[in-house]
């Protein structure tokens, strides 16, 4: 049990702390097992916090089940949607998530992010407890969510970590993994959204 667990974690950590060499002329996007640039997003059914009454945080009545979809129907004026799975004990990703809570203030509503917490500081799952750590840290009001089934990571394959979707048509835009693809991300998210005013 605890080889297979320091096996996982190993493969995580490729995507996490490293960016995998993408091929030339590619721009950053990194080919996954189920989503690729141009391909519908596949739902699935996550646990977490968001914030329902929009008033820039979130409360314990706001925890409990939501999909990707839910939440663009709730968020009317989004104009790209950044599906970011992250985990505790890479620094590359609390860097990331300051990064997104930024473009969240500043785009006012025309961006918006779902984080999916996979695993804790110490590699372990993700719990509530620690989204709730998460979220007190980073002072997050973005939907943060734990995914209990893990197949949105199976369908990411090991070496992406984020997903910028058109919400109109939840169309995939980019697939990334690590800082430098980030950079990419955030570029297009320029693209589409124009400079960031804050």
């Amino acid at each position: 049990m605890q080889m297979r667990t320091l096996a996982s974690i190993l493969l995580l950590a490729v995507g996490c702390g490293s960016s995998p060499s993408p091929a030339p002329g590619d721009s950053g996007v990194v080919p996954t097992q189920g989503y690729a640039v141009g391909n519908t997003f596949q739902d699935v059914s996550l646990v977490g916090y968001s914030d329902k009454n929009h008033d820039g945080a979130l409360s314990p009545d706001e925890d409990g089940s939501l999909t990707a979809a839910g939440v663009i129907a709730a968020n009317p004026k989004a104009e790209v949607l950044l599906v970011h799975v992250a985990f505790g004990w890479c620094k590359f990703c609390w860097e990331e998530t300051a990064e997104q809570l930024k473009m969240t203030a500043g785009y006012g509503g025309r961006f918006i992010s779902i984080q999916i917490l996979v695993e804790d500081r110490d590699g372990i799952g993700a719990t509530k407890a620690f989204v709730d750590e998460w979220l007190r840290l980073n002072k997050s009001a973005m939907v943060t969510t734990l995914e209990p089934e893990g197949s949105l990571l199976k369908r990411f394959g090991r070496s992406a970590t984020y997903l910028l979707l058109d919400p109109k048509d939840m169309k995939v835009l980019v697939v990334g993994a690590g800082p430098p693809t980030f950079a990419f991300v955030r570029t297009k998210i320029t693209e589409r959204l124009g400079p960031l005013t804050q």
